[in-house]
Order: structure tokens, then C-alpha cells, then sequence
């Protein structure tokens, strides 16, 4: 009976033991990025994109500055503006490399391509916005100096 007991207990403890390492060895694999996915063109595209953020970002920072159009204040609202997006750019860059770097997280292929192309998604819009908020201010400089040739003008007609 002894012999019985003991040789169940091994059996079960080895159908365990490969069960663990059967398991072991799948959330071992999802740790691993195929390689595909890590050289990807989305994932060149999302960085392209920060990179264009970050100089959208940086000369429409100076525009506004040397246009002369607007107040401290305003300054600081675009300054804070794009200090935010690229804060946002970053937490997304910083989710982008754990996806793509073996060891960081534990994910089958097409969770990480769903993540890739949200990212992706992400960053399309941010650029869009970039695009946009900086065309609004020199159109919004543009219109101030247009206004403000219009007043000198007029006082110098008007002898003022």
C-alpha cells in the first residue's frame, strides 16, 4: 500500500511539475516580440511622428514669440499646451518600447499589434493637433497685425 501511495504521489507531483512547465514555457513565449512586429512600419511611422510633434511643437513655440502679437500670458497657455502633448507624446513612446522590448510584457502578437495601432492612432490625432493649434495662433498673429496696421493707418489718416 505504501509503494502504491508514494508511486500515485510522484505521478501526480511529475503531471504537476510538466503541467507547470508546459504553462511556464506559454507565458515564457508571451514575453518574446516577434520580430516582425518589433520592426513593424507602424511602429517607425509612431516614431517619425513624435519626432514632427517635437519640432511642429518647437517652432510654433518661437513663431509666437517673435510675432510680437502676443501677451505673457498667452505665451505661457501655448507654452503649457505643447509642454502637455509632448508629456502625452512621451507616456506613449514609453508604452510603444514596452511593447516592442522581449521581457516586458506579457502579450500574444495581435495584443500587441491591437496596442501598436492604437498608438499609432494616438499619435495621428496629437499630430493633427499640433497642426492645427499652430496654424490657429499665426493665423490668430496674423490677424492681430492686420488689425493693429489697420489702427495705425487710420490715426495716420486721422492725424492721431
Amino acid at each position: 500500500g505504501y509503494k502504491i501511495v508514494t508511486d500515485g504521489l510522484h505521478t501526480i507531483r511529475d503531471i504537476k511539475d510538466g503541467d507547470f512547465h508546459l504553462h511556464m514555457g506559454h507565458f515564457d513565449s508571451l514575453k518574446v516580440v516577434n520580430p516582425r512586429i518589433r520592426n513593424w512600419v507602424k511602429v517607425a511611422d509612431i516614431i517619425a511622428a513624435q519626432l514632427r510633434i517635437i519640432q511642429s511643437a518647437r517652432n510654433a513655440v518661437s513663431a509666437v514669440r517673435k510675432s510680437g502679437q502676443f501677451t505673457n500670458d498667452e505665451l505661457d497657455y501655448c507654452k503649457n499646451v505643447f509642454d502637455h502633448l509632448l508629456e502625452e507624446c512621451l507616456i506613449n513612446m514609453d508604452e510603444l518600447m514596452m511593447v516592442i522590448t522581449s521581457g516586458e510584457l506579457e502579450m500574444t502578437d495581435d495584443e500587441r499589434v491591437k496596442r501598436i495601432d492604437s498608438i499609432y492612432l494616438e499619435m495621428q490625432d496629437k499630430s493633427a493637433f499640433t497642426a492645427s493649434f499652430s496654424n490657429d495662433m499665426s493665423m490668430l498673429a496674423m490677424q492681430r497685425l492686420t488689425e493693429q496696421t489697420a489702427i495705425n493707418y487710420s490715426k495716420k489718416i486721422n492725424g492721431y
